[in-house]
């Protein structure tokens, strides 16, 4: 099964999506509610832990407690819970490598870049067209030009279109501009295995 990880050094805890854990029919041990700070600073609410989850990536296996949570885009995050199990790493962000021994071998594991580049990856939003069964794709571009040696080509003033079309859309998607109450699709990525 191909499942998306993030690996997220900035998560006190281990989560697993809800969807994930009802697909793979994980048990979920019984806690009392607890609270999550999401990176927008909300707060969100979850229950239970799925203890001794056994994640396998090649040669590498982790055996962790997670807590279910919907989390959006991706599938399991591993945070510091998890990452302390590790014990010394090397990260290089910019390339989306991570290095550490386990299993006394040396473990190399490469992130998928087309996943960290947008808000969304297409590969996320075509995965949520494919669930919901539809979608809009919306693009919003500015764009300044400057030519000292045609100025009257170049775009001076800029209008506000203001046609009843565009204010039913705004309308009808208005939530879009107010504050998540959980992950979003897509989130910013560090770095995720397929």
């Amino acid at each position: 099964m191909e499942i998306i990880i993030k690996i997220d050094c900035g998560a006190t805890h281990n989560f697993i999506s809800e969807k994930l854990v009802k697909s793979l029919q994980i048990a979920i041990k019984e806690t009392a509610h607890y609270g999550v700070i999401l990176g927008s600073g909300t707060t969100i609410q979850g229950k239970g832990v799925c203890e001794d989850v056994e994640i396998q990536l090649a040669d590498w296996k982790l055996k962790e407690d997670f807590l279910p949570l919907e989390l959006g885009g991706v599938d399991v995050i591993l945070g510091m819970q998890g990452l302390l199990s590790l014990g010394v790493t090397v990260v290089d962000w910019k390339n989306l490598t991570f290095i550490f021994t386990g299993n006394g071998k040396q473990i190399h594991i490469k992130g998928d870049p087309s996943l960290t580049k947008a808000q969304i990856s297409l590969k996320s939003m075509f995965r949520t067209w494919g669930e919901q069964d539809e979608g809009f794709l919306i693009e919003c571009r500015a764009l300044e030009v400057s030519n000292s040696e045609y100025p009257e080509q170049c775009m001076t003033e800029t209008s506000l279109i203001e046609s009843d079309s565009v204010q039913i859309v705004l309308k009808q998607y208005e939530d879009v501009f107010e504050w998540p109450e959980k992950l979003p699709q897509g989130e910013k990525l560090d770095i995720i295995f397929i």
